[in-house]
């Protein structure tokens, strides 16, 4: 039998891990899908293609996932390089599919080393910003 103190203690782990691997409809992770993450918002996205390719275009289709009661109004996607402080050379476009689905076209990592994924989220809580890197070779 566990003593009542170390049942409290293993509850709260319990609770601490499900909070922290909270996934919202849409944002699952998947082959070729990955999940940036910041406070309650997520952005789950894929790459088209997949793998991204050094000096090749590519787009990506995301899909923003926030809590109930949250509406996404807006998605703004960048990448940067932090060790070389600088980001790419083109600007992508971001267009809204059905829900809260974004298709990105005209990302370019113009060479190999560490990228970073930014994307800028506005909701109706206010904005937020999502980083996920990706080591490109």
């Amino acid at each position: 039998m566990i003593a009542p103190s170390n049942r409290a203690v293993a509850t709260l782990g319990l609770v601490l891990l499900c909070w922290a691997n909270t996934t919202y409809a849409g944002c699952e992770k998947g082959p070729d899908i990955q999940v940036a993450q910041s406070g309650e918002l997520q952005v789950a996205f894929r790459t088209t293609p997949s793998p991204v390719k050094v000096g090749q275009p590519f787009g990506l289709v995301a899909e923003v996932c926030a809590p109930p009661g949250v509406v996404v109004f807006d998605l703004k996607v960048d990448a940067l390089m932090p060790a070389h402080k600088h980001g790419m050379n083109y600007r992508p476009q971001v267009s809204r599919g059905s829900g809260d689905q974004f298709q990105v076209t005209g990302l370019l990592f113009h060479m190999p080393g560490r990228w970073q994924y930014v994307f800028e989220v506005q909701t109706s809580k206010g904005g937020e910003t999502l980083r996920l890197d990706d080591n490109l070779r």
